[in-house]
């Protein structure tokens, strides 16, 4: 997402690695819009294209990690199309799931690293989400924006045990898929 502010020539960008917390940041950042799915989640090499090397350089970079057990998850429990077809809402185990798992067409990885893919400026970790939000905040400031961690804008509704939807077979596609 490229975010172009008022009051200043700079722009804010923010690399958003699906199922990673993101919209909730960009709901923040948005004042309540959302990315449309196709703009949604390019990795920071297509968004480096986009603005120019220029502004690319001038711009405020961050974005997100999480860990795979917890993606996965995320997925597997999500009642959003096109993955409720397949995922435990059909009555799929967690291995039926991936091995039918295909990535969205406005997709661009399967790990987050495929969309962190240039130097950012910062990396929120969601596994401590609200201090990594914090010191994003720390330079938002400057743009009169802020993102507030209490917003969760898609929290599974479902109780998300990540490792309980394992078994080992699943766990081994987990460990050669996400290598990287």
């Amino acid at each position: 997402m490229i975010l172009k502010t008022t009051n200043s020539s700079k722009c804010i960008v923010f690399v958003h690695p699906p199922r990673s917390s993101g919209t909730s940041i960009e709901h923040c950042l948005l004042l309540g819009r959302l990315v449309p799915d196709a703009q949604k989640h390019l990795n920071a090499r297509q968004i480096r294209e986009t603005l120019g090397e220029e502004a690319w350089e001038d711009a405020y970079k961050f974005g997100l990690i999480r860990s795979p057990w917890e993606r996965v998850a995320s997925w597997y429990v999500t009642e959003e199309t096109p993955y409720r077809s397949y995922n435990i809402h059909s009555g799929n185990s967690m291995m039926e799931f991936l091995s039918r798992y295909k990535s969205a067409p406005w997709e661009h990885g399967l790990q987050c690293c495929d969309y962190l893919n240039e130097e950012l400026d910062y990396i929120i970790r969601y596994e401590d989400r609200e201090a990594g939000i914090q010191e994003v905040n720390k330079h938002l400031k400057v743009f009169g924006l802020s993102i507030d961690p209490s917003v969760k804008k898609r929290a599974n509704k479902k109780n998300q045990q990540d490792l309980l939807y394992y078994d080992d077979n699943s766990l081994a596609w987990i460990a050669e898929n996400f290598k990287g």
